[in-house]
């Protein structure tokens, strides 16, 4: 075997210092495979927060080592269920539908043995099938392997635009269509007509100001997404995990000191990833969306990003900043055989089933 595995299933292991200092390290992988936000300990921790704290996340964490002294972190979490749920075991990736990514965390590993990484965790966990999981499921995962794997199919795409390849952010603009450019210029300038615009990027000394503003932008975010609900009080999570050596990126467009225009996403390793956007619909004629883009992007030459990852989604906006680069994701899913599992992933089926029909009566009353 290449890969030996450690499993961690208890939160006081997880969070004693010794354990969240090697999470630390992992999650920031290495030059040759740097890691995304989403496994972060304070992306992680937020969401974990978010989905009812650690008495309703069940976590099984690994850490993972090569014969050569490859590394590797992936945390799996499970909710408890009940009755309703009909008490199903789901094992999926930390931060589940609500993270754009669920690469591990890989360091100091060849891609063959990344490669083997998957061949012989996959086993493993089928084996552990009735257990720890009726359902596993690993959804949004990257990596070249995947694209001749059977097993692995292909789940979404994510656009994003390698900022280096122009010199600057002038050379970049001159690039993009010239509606686009044309289009976010005008903008900017009427929306300079009715008032002093601002970009703002914050820290932890304007947390409050964030704070303020994060009830606003749920409310738009549901108003233009309905359904698309995030976790409670995730958001202020992460914001209150700002910080120099924090992945969390928070900033806003003002109109006269009110932001009207927010965003909550990542900056880590030279990528900016546009995570969670939103405006005040009350501007939607100046298209303040469109200007936060302009200045996040302008931003982001000034302060050394590389990468700017639009992520998951295939939103007609994007193809305008971008150059058609995108990452593909693959994901797979193992249904236990086991008669326990077939009996809970039933019951939790026909509880689902009844809840539909249930709302489906409420809306005709």
């Amino acid at each position: 075997m290449v890969w030996s595995f450690e499993w961690a299933c208890d939160w006081n292991e997880i969070l004693h210092r010794d354990y969240l200092a090697r999470w630390l390290s992992l999650s920031q992988g290495d030059v040759g495979n740097p890691a995304s936000p989403f496994f972060h300990p304070e992306v992680v921790m937020a969401w974990v927060e978010g989905m009812g704290g650690q008495d309703r996340v069940q976590p099984f964490f690994l850490m993972a080592r090569s014969d050569s002294g490859g590394s590797a972190f992936l945390p799996l979490a499970r909710l408890k269920t009940g009755w309703k749920q009909g008490w199903v075991r789901r094992l999926r990736p930390a931060g589940d539908r609500f993270f754009d990514y669920h690469d591990p965390c890989f360091a100091n590993a060849r891609s063959d043995e990344m490669d083997m990484f998957w061949q012989e965790l996959l086993p493993r966990l089928q084996g552990l099938e009735g257990d720890w999981h009726d359902e596993l499921d690993l959804p949004r995962i990257r990596f070249a392997h995947a694209r001749n794997d059977t097993n692995w199919q292909l789940s979404d795409k994510s656009p994003f635009v390698k900022l280096d390849t122009y010199a600057d952010f002038d050379a970049y603009l001159r690039s993009r269509p010239k509606s686009l450019r044309g289009d976010a210029r005008r903008q900017i300038r009427r929306l300079s007509e009715t008032g002093e615009v601002a970009y703002r990027v914050h820290d932890h000394d304007s947390l409050g100001e964030v704070l303020d503003w994060i009830p606003e932008l749920e409310r738009e975010r549901e108003a233009k997404y309905p359904g698309a609900r995030l976790p409670s009080g995730y958001l202020a999570r992460l914001a209150h995990g700002m910080s120099p050596n924090s992945p969390v990126h928070c900033s806003s467009i003002t109109l006269d000191g009110k932001s009207i225009s927010w965003h909550i996403g990542f900056c880590w390793q030279g990528v900016m990833y546009w995570y969670v956007p939103i405006y005040d619909a009350a501007f939607s004629a100046w298209s303040p969306g469109k200007i936060h883009l302009y200045f996040a992007i302008e931003d982001a030459y000034r302060t050394g990003v590389h990468t700017f990852d639009f992520l998951r989604g295939q939103e007609t906006y994007k193809a305008g900043w971008t150059d058609s680069e995108e990452f593909r994701m693959y994901g797979t899913r193992i249904a236990s055989s086991r008669t326990s599992s077939r009996l809970r992933l039933f019951l939790a089926k026909g509880m689902n089933n009844l809840g539909y029909l249930r709302a489906h009566v409420r809306k005709k009353r």
